[in-house]
């Protein structure tokens, strides 16, 4: 499915988080959503899931603006994945999974055989088959997470919209998990912060900073290193591992100059040794 934001503005307390926003996803692409904090990422998500109305501008969904459809046409089209979603402690696991196919069912009807076929599948899916019948309240952040984005993938949309959903994850899930949706053929917007994540797993990045779209592109076109560092006031390099894959390499800013690191204080000098540094090649993590 083709997902179009044009021109999207959202103001709150008469503050623009949003400002004249413009992407176009194609069907299928995964489109990695980057940016500081506060930069506009989750607010933008929510607009192009309709949990936001826009303060100007428009979103559609292979042409059709998405204020034509009700909320189950829309629930049908795209799937959202919060950060932090709020669930009943009593609900078990499996219950949670089995909300995503509320779209598909009559408020007085059960999980069909089908919905229970497909609960099951995101659960092995996200390797928390296990966990089926335990209560929400026992599990870790990592375990609720999984569960969540297990109920994103159980509404079977031709969108996903992931607000960084390899937070709380251990490495192992985080890798099973941009895998996953790297290979989905639905189209998928994520917003990430691990720069290394998104140059491997996503076929285009969309740079946000401020509000506004600074850049999109592939991950080589939009990480540059003076890119990176007028954004996230880091120093960074995009490199590739011996096995091909993409890694992002950053260190601090050491130039006084900057906004950011002229605040911070001044290096140590140089007769002192350095702290040991641990550098991990991303490809043995793959």
């Amino acid at each position: 499915m083709r997902v179009q934001a044009d021109r999207l503005s959202w103001t709150a307390n008469g503050k623009r988080i949003l400002r004249g926003v413009t992407i176009d996803v194609r069907p299928g692409e995964t489109l990695g959503v980057i940016g500081p904090n506060g930069s506009g990422k989750s607010t933008l998500l929510r607009c192009l899931a309709g949990l936001r109305v826009p303060s100007a501008g428009t979103v559609r969904f292979d042409g059709a603006d998405i204020t034509r459809f009700t909320p189950r046409q829309l629930a049908r089209k795209v799937a959202f994945v919060e950060q932090d979603a709020h669930v009943a402690s009593e609900l078990r696991v499996a219950d949670v999974v089995a909300l995503g196919r509320t779209p598909y069912r009559s408020p007085w009807r059960g999980l069909r055989e089908e919905d229970h076929a497909v609960v099951a599948e995101e659960l092995a899916r996200m390797d928390i088959s296990h966990l089926r019948d335990r209560p929400w309240r026992s599990l870790s952040g990592g375990e609720r997470q999984r569960a969540h984005i297990a109920r994103g993938l159980a509404q079977r949309t031709p969108c996903l919209l992931l607000d960084e959903p390899a937070n709380h994850l251990d490495i192992r899930h985080q890798l099973d998990l941009l895998t996953t949706l790297a290979a989905s053929p639905a189209t998928v917007l994520i917003a990430v912060h691990d720069l290394t994540l998104a140059a491997r797993f996503c076929d285009r990045l969309a740079l946000l900073a401020g509000g506004e779209i600074v850049a999109t592109g592939t991950p080589a076109e939009v990480l540059t290193p003076d890119r990176v560092r007028s954004v996230f006031a880091v120093d960074a390099r995009l490199e590739t591992d011996r096995r091909g894959h993409p890694f992002v390499s950053l260190h601090p800013l050491t130039d006084p100059a900057h906004p950011i690191a002229g605040s911070r204080p001044s290096p140590a000098p140089a007769t002192e040794q350095p702290s040991p540094v641990l550098t991990v090649d991303q490809g043995e993590l793959a």
